[in-house]
């Protein structure tokens, strides 16, 4: 199954730089084990929801995707966003 993280820009389109700010002796273990691999995707989102303006349905679309199971460290309105741009019917 592959793995497509998704992250604000933050003004930085970075994975490195981006776990760097995110980062604290707190977080630092959740963080390390939750940071993406090498076969997996990242993409930077533009807006709230990562359909919007973004290669997330392309990508979807070459994995022949049937079902998105969406996940947030951050539990905002984002992720309702994405559920719910996940949910409705879109030519792709």
């Amino acid at each position: 199954m592959p793995f497509v993280y998704v992250n604000d820009q933050l003004r930085k389109a970075d994975l490195g730089l981006i776990i760097d700010h995110t980062q604290s002796d707190l977080s630092a273990p959740i963080i390390q084990q939750m940071k993406p691999n090498r076969s997996d995707y990242f993409l930077i989102k533009p807006k709230h929801s990562t359909f919007y303006g973004d290669n997330l349905n392309k990508l979807l679309q070459e994995f022949n995707t049937k079902a998105v199971i969406v996940k947030s460290g951050g539990g905002n309105i984002c992720v309702l966003f994405m559920a719910n741009d996940a949910y409705m019917p879109r030519k792709m």
